[in-house]
């Protein structure tokens, strides 16, 4: 059975290897990934192409040869305060007259100041920005919540959208406000499937009305309600881990790119702007839910340097399971595939700090500033006598290696690698495959069918198979098999496309399922727990 075979992806790589993969000229769908470019490479629009990246995110800086289309910033509070500053005669105050007072008591920013400020911001192919929730701003009290998007934030997004129009014609806006993602579908679906605060089944008839009904769709959350995509702003699917126990909100990924797909197609079918799936590969783990901080900054990481006869151990947040997220980036590529165009309107963003580590493994970056005390005690080199800080691997003139492996950093890279086996279907939207269980670790089930529901409410049904979603506890079955196809007839053959991931299992169930693609037709599939897979063949018409 033709398979895909899947890119190398080692989670213990200290250097992302995406950097050398070859580069795709056209990637099926116009599927996008983007991807901060951590390690240094003598050219970095050099790294555009390779394994399907399309944006640099916070390209190395000593080396300016990108295009800028095929960039991407990330500003934080302290940019926009700096361009606040050095512009400020340019900035009205908050009354919008005269100039911009940095000396002034702080207040909250105003839409014309906004609109002031994104006149020195360069129109990069994206425009990622959190100044609400990090940094300067909100530090010092120009920006004082994170729950809603600003007066400052619209007012620069509708500028950025008039200088669109007027100096990037053929490039549509490309501006992500970020910081918790609060206005958006993603942070009303954080907790999971709950109403008012109640944990309710994923098939409770709210969620499904979410994808029958657009109007509904956009009552959902403030970033519809404002019609915030209007203006040229990109919906955030921001997914962060908070716990071990999270390969169930799979479920509610897909769910989230399904709502965000259905909620920004226009009744022409094309999109009012794209999605981004905004994802880190570790743990964010935060008291909200009434947990302790351990996972959020206890985990150790040992990185050894035998030549030099010592180690550094350092407070990381611990990695999520890789195989979790090429998985949400396959599908949420898929999902995003729309008639109108033959493209996916979704992206994957992989978010990461934006240090450009070297590629001299005898070296590392050394760790600096220390965000706590406790950590600065920790990066200490460290001989194997005992003794500290000689022959230790630093050195200013050498980038070294990273202080925790990076080698997540190639996930979406490898998710493109995998989507672009369907070049054969592209163009083609994806639905939800019928299908039934036949076999679990060698013993024949005899499981009903599970049939795709019209109005993509299918994952739903799914998060709620076996135990349900919502489900404690060891030994639970948290959902079952998503699986996505499509199929396209040409020269004499009918080619299809298959992409399956089981969250509710662990990968030591291996089961058989029957795949039923069109009438009349049957596929038997073997499926791992827990893995992701793409499926290619092509049958005589």
């Amino acid at each position: 059975m033709p398979v895909a075979n899947k890119p190398p992806l080692n989670t213990f790589r200290w250097a992302p290897d995406w950097v050398t993969r070859p580069k795709i000229a056209a990637v099926v769908d116009n599927a996008k990934a983007m991807l901060y470019q951590v390690i240094q490479v003598d050219s970095p629009s050099d790294l555009i192409g390779r394994a399907g990246v399309s944006i640099l995110i916070k390209p190395d800086p000593s080396k300016p040869d990108i295009p800028l289309a095929s960039k991407g910033l990330w500003l934080i509070g302290n940019d926009l305060w700096a361009i606040l500053v050095n512009f400020q005669a340019y900035i009205p105050n908050q009354n919008n007259s005269g100039n911009f007072n940095p000396n002034a008591t702080p207040y909250e920013l105003t839409y014309e100041q906004g609109r002031a400020v994104a006149n020195y911001i360069e129109l990069a192919g994206v425009i990622a920005h959190e100044g609400v929730g990090e940094g300067y701003l909100r530090e010092h009290g120009w920006q004082t919540s994170g729950n809603h998007v600003s007066a400052f934030e619209q007012g620069m997004a509708a500028r950025i959208k008039e200088r669109f129009a007027s100096e990037a014609p053929n490039r549509k806006p490309y501006f992500k406000c970020n910081y918790g993602a609060f206005y958006t579908f993603r942070h009303r679906m954080k907790f999971g499937f709950r109403i008012d605060g109640t944990t309710v089944p994923p098939t409770h008839s709210y969620f499904k009305s979410l994808l029958q009904n657009r109007a509904v769709a956009r009552q959902s959350c403030p970033f519809w309600q404002l019609n915030y995509d209007e203006l040229g702003m990109v919906h955030d699917m921001k997914f962060y881990l908070e716990d071990f126990e999270s390969r169930r909100d799979f479920y509610m990924i897909c769910y989230v790119a399904e709502v965000c797909r259905f909620a920004t197609l226009q009744d022409n079918g094309l999109p009012r702007n794209r999605n981004a799936f905004h994802f880190w590969v570790k743990i964010e783990q935060l008291p909200e839910q009434g947990i302790t901080w351990a996972i959020h900054n206890l985990t150790r990481y040992r990185r050894e340097i035998p030549s030099r006869g010592g180690h550094v151990v350092t407070t990381e947040h611990p990695q999520a399971d890789h195989e979790l997220f090429v998985a949400g980036c396959l599908f949420v590529i898929a999902i995003g595939v729309i008639a109108a165009t033959g493209e996916t309107i979704n992206d994957n963003f992989h978010w990461e700090n934006s240090e450009i580590y070297g590629n001299n493994p005898e070296y590392m970056t050394e760790p600096n500033p220390f965000p706590n005390q406790e950590r600065a005690n920790l990066v200490r080199w460290r001989n194997n006598d005992g003794t500290y800080d000689t022959n230790a691997p630093y050195n200013p003139a050498i980038k070294g290696y990273p202080e925790s492996p990076m080698g997540y950093m190639s996930i979406a890279p490898k998710a493109i690698e995998m989507y672009q086996t369907t070049a054969a279907t592209a163009g083609v939207e994806w639905r939800d495959g019928r299908y039934k269980c036949i076999e679990r670790n060698g013993s024949p089930v005899d499981e009903p069918w599970v049939d795709p529901k019209a109005d993509k409410t299918t994952i739903l049904d799914i998060a709620a198979m076996y135990d349900g979603y919502n489900a404690t506890g060891p030994g639970k079955v948290r959902g079952g098999l998503a699986l996505k196809l499509r199929d396209k007839s040409a020269n004499g053959q009918r080619n299809l496309s298959v992409m399956w991931y089981h969250a509710g299992r662990n990968p030591d169930v291996f089961e058989k399922y029957l795949v039923e693609p069109w009438s009349g037709k049957q596929i038997t599939i073997n499926v791992q727990g827990a893995t992701c897979e793409v499926f290619n063949e092509s049958y005589p018409v």
